[in-house]
């Protein structure tokens, strides 16, 4: 049984230990308060804007009815399996791990060099991707649209509760096409960011 044992691969390991590292870094950053009050803040941005909830809600739902399914049968039409991996690629820069940990490694190097206030700021960039990545994940499980390659209606929202599906996967990918968690992520942390550079 022994000589099956093999070392995993030192990426592995380093990509591991980073993980555990960044965990036991949020940790200390939710225990500091980083994520305080940021639900009821955002109630009361919301309560504050109805209309312009009301407008970017009134935006989706155009932008489904009229632009949604010619693009999603335009690029079935267009599928090339080159071009696929290329933009899988680009595409896998906006996944939240992918962004989360390019703002951690970032955080470190600012703290090494003694500059704090960057470092801070990276840090609020940082938790509010966590956070934008925790409601988009329940709003994702809550609206249930399917993906255009599993089906090309548009409206085919909450399918996992309606169609009484039994697999997990349905859930967590098949059906979870919205809203985008690259867009969320990529905009939850590149706002402090920006308000940050933008005041300086």
């Amino acid at each position: 049984m022994l000589q099956y044992l093999k070392m995993p691969a030192p990426l592995v390991v380093f990509g591991a230990l980073f993980f555990l590292v960044g965990a036991c870094y949020i940790v200390n950053c939710l225990r500091i308060g980083y994520l305080s009050q940021v639900s009821k803040t955002l109630w009361q941005c919301i309560r504050s804007h109805p209309l312009i909830i009301l407008l970017l809600m009134a935006a989706v739902l155009a932008e489904i009815k009229f632009i949604d399914l010619p693009l999603s049968q335009f690029c079935k039409a267009e599928f090339r399996q080159n071009l696929y991996w290329v933009f899988d690629f680009i595409n896998s820069m906006g996944e939240g791990w992918f962004i989360g940990g390019a703002i951690f490694t970032a955080i470190l190097l600012y703290e090494f060099v003694g500059k704090t206030k960057p470092a801070i700021v990276l840090k609020i960039s940082l938790m509010a991707l966590i956070y934008a990545g925790i409601v988009n994940t329940i709003l994702k499980c809550v609206f249930n649209r399917e993906r255009p390659d599993i089906s090309m209606n548009p409206w085919h929202f909450f399918h996992f509760f309606l169609t009484g599906a039994k697999k997990y996967s349905e859930l967590i990918y098949a059906s979870n096409s919205m809203p985008s968690g690259h867009t969320i992520a990529i905009f939850a942390a590149i706002t402090p960011i920006f308000i940050y550079i933008k005041k300086n």
